[in-house]
C-alpha cells in the first residue's frame, strides 16, 4: 500500500514496494535497568566556606606534674639582717695547754718557828727474796734513831702506842706475765687505798713507792705484802715510819 509518493511514483510504479513505516505515540516508561558499573571519581570539589567557630568545650582533667627543671641561678645576696638576740651560754671548752711557768716571786717573810719535831723514826729493809701472793715481803735489818721507840720483828715495825705515824714504803720486783703491786698492811690487813700497781718494762724489774699518814688508837704493826696475782721476784723492799705526834 503506498500512501504517499516519493519521487513522483504511484501506486502504479515499483517504487510502491517499498515498505514505509508510520511512528505512532510514546509508549509508557519501562522497567528501570539494573545498576551499570562505577564510572571513575571525579576531581575534589573546590573547599567550601569556613564554618563559625564552635562553643568552647569543658575544661579537661589537669595531667601530670612535670619533671623539675633545673635549679635557677643564685640570687643576688640580701641586705644583712638585724642582730638577732644573744643565744645561751655554750659548753666549756677543754682546759688549753698549761702556759710557761712564771717568773719567781719575791722571798716572802720568814714564818714563826713550829714545834719542836720528833726524833722517833725507824728504817727497815729486806734484800733479795721469792714471795707467793698474798704473802708479807721480809724485812731484816733496821735503823732507829736513838730515842725511838719503834721496833721490827717478824717483818713488820711494832707502834708501841697510838698516835700518827708518817709511813713510806717502796719495793723492787716483778712477777713473770702480769703486773706487779704491794701493799702496806696494819695488824696484817689491808690499809684500804695502799696498794701500788706496776707494769714491769719487758725483762726487767718494776719499782714503787708511796707515802700516807697512818693514825692508830693503839699499839699496832705495820708490814708490806706482796699483792701480786703471782709470786713475784723481790730484789729490795724499804719501810719508813716517822712518829709524828
Amino acid at each position: 500500500m503506498c500512501l504517499f509518493g516519493q519521487n513522483g511514483c504511484n501506486c502504479n510504479r515499483n517504487c510502491c514496494n517499498q515498505r514505509i513505516y508510520v511512528r505512532g505515540p510514546q509508549g509508557p516508561v519501562g522497567p528501570q535497568g539494573p545498576r551499570g558499573f562505577q564510572g571513575p571519581q571525579g576531581p575534589i570539589g573546590a573547599t567550601g566556606a569556613t564554618g563559625a567557630t564552635g562553643a568552647t568545650g569543658a575544661t579537661g582533667p589537669q595531667g601530670p606534674v612535670g619533671a623539675t627543671g633545673p635549679i635557677g641561678p643564685q640570687g643576688p645576696i640580701g641586705a644583712t639582717g638585724p642582730i638577732g638576740p644573744q643565744g645561751p651560754v655554750g659548753a666549756t671548752g677543754p682546759i688549753g695547754p698549761q702556759g710557761p711557768i712564771g717568773a719567781t716571786g719575791a722571798v716572802g717573810p720568814q714564818g714563826p718557828v713550829g714545834p719542836s719535831g720528833t726524833s722517833d723514826v725507824i728504817y727497815a729493809s729486806g734484800g733479795a727474796s721469792t714471795v707467793p701472793t698474798n704473802t708479807v715481803i721480809p724485812l731484816t735489818t733496821s735503823i732507829v734513831t736513838p730515842t725511838g721507840t719503834m721496833t721490827l720483828s717478824n717483818s713488820a715495825v711494832n707502834l708501841p702506842e697510838a698516835g700518827s705515824y708518817l709511813v713510806s714504803y717502796s719495793v723492787n720486783g716483778s712477777v713473770p706475765t702480769d703486773d706487779f703491786s704491794f701493799s702496806l698492811y696494819l695488824n696484817d690487813e689491808l690499809i684500804d687505798g695502799q696498794t701500788v700497781v706496776i707494769t714491769p718494762v719487758a725483762g726487767g724489774l718494776a719499782q714503787g713507792s708511796n707515802t700516807v699518814l697512818v693514825n692508830v688508837t693503839d699499839a699496832s704493826t705495820l708490814s708490806v705484802y706482796n699483792t701480786s696475782t703471782q709470786t713475784a721476784t723481790i730484789s729490795g723492799v724499804g719501810l719508813t715510819v716517822l712518829k709524828t705526834a
